[in-house]
């Protein structure tokens, strides 16, 4: 399998595996996921969510495998970027647009940052089909400065990634043009940088996990300067130090399942800021040892926003790991296929054949 392509697939598998397996355990936290899920333990299957998720919302999404906003922006987002040869602002509003179409998509997962992007676009809030639609009234600006700073940047920052092997500065400048308009925030911007640069990195057949490690925190830093030069300054912590805490606790309890997942959820939180999600991917991919479904099982166990979380350990993962390197690949690229109607192969050759010419 040529390189370039079973790294693109693992890194969409990776996406998907992180979104679909952590959906029914979102909102919960450990103990409730171990008691309505595991049957008293830990969960590492696929899940049919339960009425009390955010599916709840939209029925027909209550399925085995059905993925969440992570993988579906993505995957369409892709779609659109294939048509112009390249990541481009005018495709990632044209993603948007096409995702706002699909129901089980967009109902129950709309972001904040993402549903307010989209009213702006199109001039009213998309609602479910037996509500009104709310027309918008231009008050997008003048919401308070850090609205934005949530994890929807780095949920599909790994687009930007696959995009540009091997070229984590262009990664990190397709994020801000990509994602900047959902986010024009620079600690959701940093956030999701990092994770567009040490997907390119990792996308390198000789790279080595402290290769995309070093990636993710140059991506940090050059995307929160890069982003400070389009984007007013918000309040925060530092998408850098916030790693390096996260990363410590992966090192330190990488043998450790149940400290591990605690300790990141104690100390460096797994909710939608992007502060928090982001770092505790990069914590769970150094814990697993880059480990695609280690990395995720522990996402999906530690609650809060775990299919996020998942999703953006798992894309780094699946970049690094390859489509071929991922524990029973198959079997989670048939569920999340036919859960979804998406052809994850089909996108993954031609990313393939755009950046490497074959």
């Amino acid at each position: 399998m040529n390189i370039n392509y079973d790294r693109t697939l693992g890194a969409f598998l990776g996406c998907g595996m992180g979104d679909a397996l952590g959906a029914p355990t979102e909102t919960r936290p450990t103990y409730l996921i171990k008691k309505d899920i595991g049957n008293g333990d830990y969960t590492f299957d696929y899940t049919v969510p339960l009425e009390t998720t955010l599916v709840a919302e939209y029925p027909p999404a209550r399925r085995l495998g059905i993925a969440t906003d992570d993988l579906s922006v993505s995957y369409i987002s892709a779609l659109e970027f294939l048509k112009d040869g390249k990541i481009t602002e005018e495709g990632a509003k044209r993603g948007l647009l096409e995702w706002s179409k699909i129901p089980e998509y967009y109902i129950p997962h709309s972001g904040p940052s993402t549903r307010d992007a989209i009213a702006k676009l199109v001039g009213y809030y998309a609602l479910e089909d037996n509500r009104p639609y709310v027309e918008y009234d231009g008050s997008h600006g003048s919401y308070p400065l850090n609205k934005a700073s949530t994890n929807g940047a780095g949920m599909k920052a790994f687009v930007a990634g696959v995009f540009n092997p091997l070229d984590p500065d262009k990664a990190i400048d397709d994020l801000i043009v990509y994602a900047g308009i959902t986010h024009p925030n620079r600690i959701a911007l940093s956030a999701g940088a990092a994770v567009a640069a040490a997907t390119a990195v990792a996308m390198d057949e000789h790279s080595t996990l402290d290769k995309v490690l070093d990636a993710g925190f140059y991506g940090a830093k050059e995307g929160y300067l890069r982003a400070s030069k389009i984007y007013p300054s918000v309040t925060g912590s530092d998408v850098v130090e916030r790693m390096k805490l996260a990363v410590g606790i992966g090192l330190k309890y990488s043998d450790d399942f149940d400290r591990c997942i605690t300790e990141m959820n104690d100390l460096v939180g797994l909710g939608i800021r992007a502060t928090e999600a982001i770092p505790a991917g990069f914590g769970f991919m150094v814990a697993a040892g880059g480990d695609t479904l280690k990395a995720i099982h522990m996402a999906m166990n530690a609650g809060d926003d775990t299919d996020t979380v998942g999703a953006i350990c798992g894309s780094m993962c699946g970049a690094y790991q390859g489509f071929s390197g991922i524990t029973n690949a198959q079997y989670h690229l048939d569920m999340i296929q036919k859960a979804n109607s998406f052809d994850l192969c089909e996108v993954a050759r031609k990313v393939s054949e755009l950046t490497t010419g074959k």
